[in-house]
């Protein structure tokens, strides 16, 4: 499933949580379709805090895997065996695989932040409403500090314009 990264910055330390609680209230009402969302606070001495709140975490790996394992165990014939296989296994893929906003990025933003601030790093799946982030973030008072559209959006844009320019 394809998807777009859109990062704001705020000048406001808590006002990045604010839009996310937003956020995260449009996708408990099916307007918005998250894959992952990061929080980045810098506070008055530059010190950084990262909240990553949807990304494949090290439980949710643990707890697929624990379920694969049980199958497979299930199927050898030592379920407890392959539970704790499989969650092993699964706390050690989501350690080692990024499902969601990269790292790299998130720590070169945060460099680049001034202190007493906050982003907010949106992997977006889908929104039902056009214009309604869009809204929320000028409402806000958060600046877009880059959007980074999937290859399917990307196409679809191209797409969009053409058709527009080949009718002008």
């Amino acid at each position: 499933m394809s998807s777009t990264i859109a990062i704001v910055t705020f000048e406001d330390p808590k006002q990045a949580s604010h839009v996310l609680k937003s956020v995260q209230e449009f996708e408990k009402e099916k307007l918005v379709s998250l894959k992952d969302a990061v929080v980045v606070v810098k506070d008055d001495n530059g010190k950084v805090d990262v909240k990553e709140t949807h990304d494949f975490t090290t439980g949710r790996g643990a707890a697929v895997g624990g379920a694969l394992g049980f199958v497979v165990g299930v199927v050898v014939g030592g379920p407890v065996g392959g539970v704790l296989l499989g969650a092993a296994a699964g706390a050690l893929t989501a350690k080692k695989v990024d499902l969601g906003i990269s790292k790299e990025k998130i720590a070169s933003v945060s460099e680049n932040m001034q202190n007493n601030s906050s982003a907010l790093f949106l992997q977006i799946l889908s929104v039902q409403k056009e214009g309604l982030l869009k809204a929320l973030v000028r409402d806000s008072g958060g600046e877009v500090l880059e959007i980074e559209l999937s290859d399917d959006h990307e196409a679809d844009i191209e797409d969009a314009l053409s058709d527009s320019v080949a009718r002008h």
